[in-house]
This record gives structure tokens, C-alpha cells and sequence, in this order.
């Protein structure tokens, strides 16, 4: 017996951490993101991705981490079709891989290694601009002509705080578009916090 593949122009595959397998054996689960998770708003974000694909005629797919069986192939994945989110429980492959999931564990760094043991199968994703932009004071400090002013806060005190805030507006002050900044991005209004000591 010979398991039929479906092959897509491209996979979506988000980390087991926060998304749920079309392979889960979890009643009543609607969508890859759960409806009371703080990422449910995703389901909205790639309903979107995977129906503009469609719209400029590429099969694309979603799954996670948990699903990988091979090189560019998972055990099951969504699809959304007609405003409903679906479950496949069949094997998908494509050769390009959107990879919303870093390895920060044993398992899903084995199963990120096998996802990628081909060289046909291409990351979507590039790892130094991931690690990049994931930290927003490393994309300023690297890309600064072309981002918003950006400090780090040393230290949950109101010192750290006023301090950042200090570099912040000195920082906006002399941004050749300064203008493009309110005084909703710098407020000068520091109310009191209750963890800031």
C-alpha cells in the first residue's frame, strides 16, 4: 500500500509550542491556534497568508513542528477553505518550507534537522534574519536608518525606566524623520508602576 502525497508550493510549520497538529486527537479543535490562547489571532493572520496564496494560484498548507516525518514532508496539516479552517490527516510535502519555529529544544531541533536533510528543501526563512529581527533593539542597532528608535531598559525600576526614556527621546530628537513621532511613542507621563520600585 502507497501513502498518496499532496504536494504544496509552500508549508507553513509553527512551533508544536504554540500551535496544534491537524493530527491532534483533541475534540472539537477549530483551528491551529486555540480559541482561548493568547495567540488566537493568528488563526486570523494565516487564513489570510494561505487564502492569498490561493488567490495568485499556490497551493500552500499549515502545520507544526510535531508533524514532521521527513524532508520536506509532514503527517498531516490545514488548509482553510471558505472561511473554515480544515484538518488533513494525509501526508503533504513542498520543497518550501515558511518556518515559524526555532529549535530551542532537543526535539524540535531534531525534528527541524530532518525537515531540512535535503538540500532540495529550501527555509522561506532566513536564521540570521530571524534571530535578527526577533530581537527588535538588535534590528535597530543593525538597521537603524531604516528603524524607529529603540532602547533597552536596564532593570524593571523607575530608574531603568526614566533612563531608557531619557535615550528614547534623545534618540527621536535628532531621527532624520522625527516628525513621524508622537508624544504617544515618548510620553513623558511615567505614572507610577507597581513593579517598578
Amino acid at each position: 500500500m502507497t501513502t498518496s502525497i499532496t504536494t504544496f508550493d509552500v508549508l507553513v510549520i509553527y512551533t508544536e509550542k504554540l500551535a496544534i497538529s491537524a493530527n491532534s486527537p483533541l475534540e472539537g479543535t477549530p483551528a491551529p491556534f486555540a480559541k482561548e490562547s493568547a495567540n488566537a489571532n493568528y488563526n486570523i493572520v494565516y487564513a489570510y497568508f494561505l487564502k492569498t496564496c490561493r488567490r495568485f494560484n499556490l497551493k500552500a498548507a499549515f502545520a507544526t513542528s510535531a508533524d514532521i516525518i521527513g524532508a520536506g514532508l509532514v503527517k498531516s496539516y490545514w488548509l482553510f477553505d471558505n472561511g473554515t479552517w480544515l484538518k488533513r490527516d494525509k501526508v503533504g510535502f513542498s520543497e518550501l518550507i515558511f518556518d515559524k519555529f526555532f529549535p530551542t529544544s532537543k526535539k524540535i531541533r531534531v525534528s527541524r534537522n530532518l525537515l531540512f536533510s535535503s538540500k532540495k528543501v529550501k527555509s522561506f526563512s532566513n536564521p540570521h534574519l530571524f534571530n535578527l529581527c526577533f530581537d527588535k533593539q538588535k534590528t535597530y542597532n543593525k538597521l537603524r536608518k531604516f528603524s524607529i528608535p529603540t532602547v533597552t531598559i536596564k532593570g524593571a525600576t523607575r530608574k531603568g525606566v526614566t533612563e531608557a526614556y531619557k535615550t528614547l527621546t534623545e534618540k527621536v530628537a535628532i531621527h532624520p524623520h522625527k516628525d513621524d513621532f508622537s508624544d504617544e511613542i515618548t510620553s513623558t507621563n511615567l505614572k507610577p508602576v507597581k513593579d517598578l520600585k
